[in-house]
C-alpha cells in the first residue's frame, strides 16, 4: 500500500528524470547549434584567395627565409610539375594565359580566384573547389610510397577501376582490402544509409527494415558480394599479385601481426603501430547531424581542432551518436543465405576457408 510519502518521492523522481531529459536535449540543441553557427561561418567567411583577376603578380613583398621553402605545385603537363621556387606564404595568386600554337597546355593547381559567382557561391557551400586528376596527383609530394585510402574505390570499381589503369598507366599499383563479414557490413550499411536519408536520394523510399529493402531492391546487396567486384572490377585489370586482402576480424584480432603484414606488402620498414580499441560501430542520430558532419570534415584543421577536444569528444559519443543494435540470429541466416554463394566463390579465389566468418560454415 503507497503512503502519501512514497507518492512525493515517486513525484520527485519522476520530475528528476524529466528535468534529466530536458537537460540532455539541450545540451544536444547548444552543441548542434554551436556547429551549425561554425560551419556556417567557415562556409560563408572563409577564403580560398583573393577575389580579383589574377592577372599580375602581387604587391606584396616575399619573406626572406635561408631553408629551402616546402615545393608548391602550381600546374602540372601531364606527369611533369611545374613547381614554385618561392616559399608558399609569399605568394597570394598566380595567373594564367593563352599562348600561341606549340605552346604546352598547363593544367593549374588549386583553386580558380576568378571564377564565376555562382561557381565560386556552389564551391563554397559544398566545399568541392579541390578536384581533378591533376590536383589529385599533385597531392602526393616526394619519391616515397604514395598511398590513398577510400571504401568507396572497391565498391564503385566499374568506374574507378579503369581510371586507375589509365592514370597510372605503365606503374604497378598495389591494393590493400580489409573486408568484413558481409553480413555485419550489410547490417551496418544498412543503418547507416538509414540515418543519413540515403535511401530517400537513392530509391525515393524510406524501407521499414532490411528485408523490405531487399525485396523492393535485391541489387542493394551487390556491394556486399566481394568476389564479385573482385571478379567482374579488379581482377580483370590488375595482376592478382598486387592485391593483399585482410580480414577485418583477423586484424581486430590482431592488429599488431596485421599491421606488420600490411607493411611488408607496401615494402614499408617494419614500425608498430598503436591504435585505440574502441567501439566504432555507431552513427550520427539525424541526417542533419551527417551534413554538418561532412562540412565540418572538408574543413581539415577545424575537423582536426574538434577530434582532439574532450570535451566535444564526450559530447560526440554520449548524446550524438547510437550504438549499432545486434542482428538477431533469423537475420543473420537469411543475409547468410543470400550471400552464400558469392563468399563460397571467394573461398576459392583467395584460398581461404574464411574461418572467421562463422556465418558461412
Amino acid at each position: 500500500m503507497t503512503t502519501p510519502r512514497s507518492r512525493h518521492a515517486a513525484r520527485l523522481r519522476a520530475h528528476r528524470r524529466r528535468a534529466q531529459a530536458r537537460a540532455r536535449w539541450l545540451a544536444l540543441a547548444v552543441v548542434v547549434g554551436v556547429l551549425v553557427l561554425i560551419t556556417l561561418a567557415v562556409t560563408a567567411f572563409s577564403g580560398d584567395g583573393p577575389s580579383e583577376s589574377p592577372t599580375g603578380a602581387a604587391s606584396t613583398s616575399v619573406p626572406v627565409t635561408t631553408t629551402r621553402p616546402e615545393p608548391l605545385v602550381l600546374a602540372t603537363v601531364g606527369n611533369l610539375r611545374v613547381q614554385s621556387p618561392v616559399a608558399e606564404d609569399g605568394v597570394t595568386t598566380v595567373g594564367f594565359h593563352d599562348s600561341g600554337e606549340g605552346a604546352r597546355v598547363l593544367q593549374p593547381v588549386g583553386p580558380q580566384a576568378n571564377e564565376g559567382i555562382l561557381a565560386r557561391l556552389w564551391h563554397r557551400i559544398t566545399g568541392s573547389t579541390h578536384r581533378g586528376l591533376p590536383w589529385y596527383l599533385a597531392q602526393f609530394m616526394g619519391d616515397g610510397v604514395r598511398i590513398d585510402s577510400s571504401p568507396n574505390y572497391f565498391f564503385r570499381g566499374r568506374t574507378v577501376a579503369p581510371r586507375i589503369a589509365q592514370a597510372l598507366a605503365g606503374a604497378a599499383p598495389r591494393f590493400l582490402l580489409i573486408l568484413r563479414n558481409p553480413v555485419d557490413y550489410t547490417a551496418s550499411r544498412f543503418l547507416l544509409h538509414r540515418r543519413t536519408n540515403g535511401f530517400r536520394k537513392r530509391f525515393g523510399m524510406v524501407p521499414e527494415d532490411l528485408e523490405s529493402l531487399v525485396a523492393a531492391h535485391p541489387e542493394y546487396l551487390d556491394e556486399s558480394r566481394y568476389a564479385a567486384l573482385l571478379e567482374r572490377h579488379w581482377f580483370s585489370r590488375f595482376d592478382r599479385s598486387r592485391f593483399r586482402i585482410v580480414l577485418f576480424e583477423e586484424f581486430v584480432r590482431s592488429p599488431a601481426a596485421g599491421a606488420a603484414e600490411i607493411q611488408a606488402f607496401f615494402g614499408l620498414r617494419p614500425n608498430p603501430l598503436t591504435a585505440t580499441p574502441s567501439s566504432r560501430n555507431a552513427t550520427l542520430r539525424h541526417p542533419v547531424l551527417h551534413s554538418i558532419k561532412r562540412a565540418i570534415v572538408r574543413r581539415t584543421w577545424l575537423h582536426a581542432a574538434l577530434r582532439k577536444n574532450p570535451v566535444v569528444q564526450r559530447m560526440y559519443d554520449r548524446w550524438l551518436v547510437a550504438r549499432a543494435p545486434k542482428l538477431t540470429a533469423d537475420r543473420r541466416a537469411w543475409l547468410g543465405d543470400l550471400l552464400g554463394d558469392d563468399v563460397a566463390r571467394l573461398k576459392i579465389l583467395l584460398g581461404d576457408p574464411l574461418t572467421g566468418w562463422t556465418d558461412f560454415p
